[in-house]
């Protein structure tokens, strides 16, 4: 979820309007002293301080964010050999250079 707020705080709308209300929302909900102003001056001052702080408060938790993006990478570059990959495209560009009209698939051939 931290991660996700990060990346909507690039929006100014969200920025100004939407966080603060966040934070509002949950400082209402824990009884924590302050008011709209302060919550926007947050925002305006420092974003990622206002981001962490309320995700904190609101009990997000991004270890587990992590661990899922971390597993997600693994797996997509599993059995990824760079070297392999490598020697592929340039023969794949050798054979197109020795005979086009079989690399682009007929798309050459004027009709």
């Amino acid at each position: 979820m931290m991660f996700r707020c990060i990346t909507l705080s690039a929006v100014p709308f969200v920025n100004y309007c939407v966080l603060p209300c966040w934070r509002s929302g949950i400082r209402q909900s824990k009884g924590v002293d302050g008011n709209l102003l302060f919550d926007i001056l947050a925002v305006y001052c420092c974003l990622p301080c206002s981001i962490f702080q309320g995700g904190v408060e609101a009990g997000l938790d991004g270890h587990k964010e992590i661990e899922a993006l971390i597993n997600k990478v693994t797996k997509a570059v599993k059995g990824f050999d760079p070297k392999k990959e490598a020697e592929k495209a340039k023969k794949d560009t050798k054979a197109a250079a020795e005979n086009p009209k079989d690399a682009v698939g007929g798309e050459m051939e004027r009709k």
